[in-house]
């Protein structure tokens, strides 16, 4: 968590204020502060919500014309402490997914210790006469994540969302999905690599959301892909027109999945990387050198490209 800058050196001029972009430079990082600005006196758009163990914050959107970034607050009172923190998960189009960890809670029970994870979903809302922040609270997810399988016995946990990333898919200005996926050997003579997609599909008009787990999805595959999906990791997820696509920087490849249909067929495509690592190096070195993104291709069309600098 940063620390905030001040805020006299960035409030932009009146004029930018009047009109948001079209398109944002976001901030990777949320910033903490003890206050907000009035949303009057700066290009704020701001909303209140309450955590799982109820504590109240606020968050608010500082809002700059690219090249500027955008920046994300947070107004919590008391926070973050040891073991809490607040982190921007993912964005796409017009929402922002962010997770809000609150104080542990300590209880009677196993494991005594509570780190309740809480998702929130926000972006912009527009009238006649103001702007508004809509601030969504996402239900835990209820589908536990399937671990193993012993003497032909499921072996699961409840799902956490620390080790494999989740990220968010907009379509139109309603629509939206949170995916996770992970990859399982099938429980057969063959062990082939199936997926299964942890994901919630809903609108942003609606209050109440439901988590579903779609197991045993096939992979696209080739044989000798085999050893990129026997070693995958989740290192970016990014979202590309209707496919969600987790990527592996270290093995090499990008795992395409579109998430707003029932049962999606997923497949799997290599990346151009000379000498993969299979045992992989840590994140920060490997974004440092590689990267995947969307840009707006010479037809005016969403391409996908990637970048591999050798050092």
């Amino acid at each position: 968590m940063a620390a905030a800058p001040n805020p006299a050196k960035e409030n932009p001029s009146p004029a930018m204020a009047a009109a948001l972009p079209d398109w944002m430079m976001l901030e990777r990082f949320v910033f903490c502060r003890e206050s907000l600005l009035d949303s009057e006196a700066a290009p704020f758009i701001k909303a209140d919500g309450t955590s799982s163990h109820g504590g109240s914050f606020s968050v608010a959107f500082l809002v700059l014309q690219p090249p500027g970034i955008s920046r994300l607050y947070l107004q919590w009172p008391g926070g973050p402490k040891d073991g809490s923190q607040c982190v921007l998960v993912a964005a796409h189009r017009n929402l922002v997914l962010f997770r809000l960890t609150p104080d542990p809670v300590i209880t009677r029970k196993a494991p005594f210790v509570d780190y309740r994870q809480d998702h929130f979903i926000c972006g912009a809302q527009f009238s006649t006469s103001q702007r508004s922040l809509l601030l969504r609270k996402i239900p835990k997810c209820d589908q536990p994540a399937l671990v193993d399988w012993r003497d032909g016995e499921k072996v699961t946990m409840p799902r956490s969302f620390d080790l494999n990333p989740v990220s968010i898919l907009c379509r139109g200005d309603e629509e939206f999905a949170l995916a996770q996926l992970n990859l399982r050997r099938s429980n057969d003579e063959w062990g082939k690599i199936e997926a299964e997609l942890c994901v919630l599909r809903s609108k942003v008009s609606n209050r109440l959301h439901e988590w579903k787990s779609e197991k045993w999805l096939p992979i696209q595959y080739e044989g000798h892909e085999r050893s990129d999906l026997d070693n995958w990791r989740t290192d970016r997820v990014v979202p590309f027109n209707k496919f969600l696509c987790w990527v592996n920087y270290g093995g090499g490849g990008i795992l395409f999945c579109e998430v707003f249909k029932q049962k999606p067929d997923i497949f799997y495509l290599r990346l151009p990387i000379i000498g993969p690592r299979l045992h992989q190096c840590s994140l920060r070195f490997q974004e440092a050198s590689r990267a995947v993104g969307v840009t707006k291709g010479s037809m005016g069309c969403d391409e996908l490209r990637f970048v591999d600098v050798s050092l």
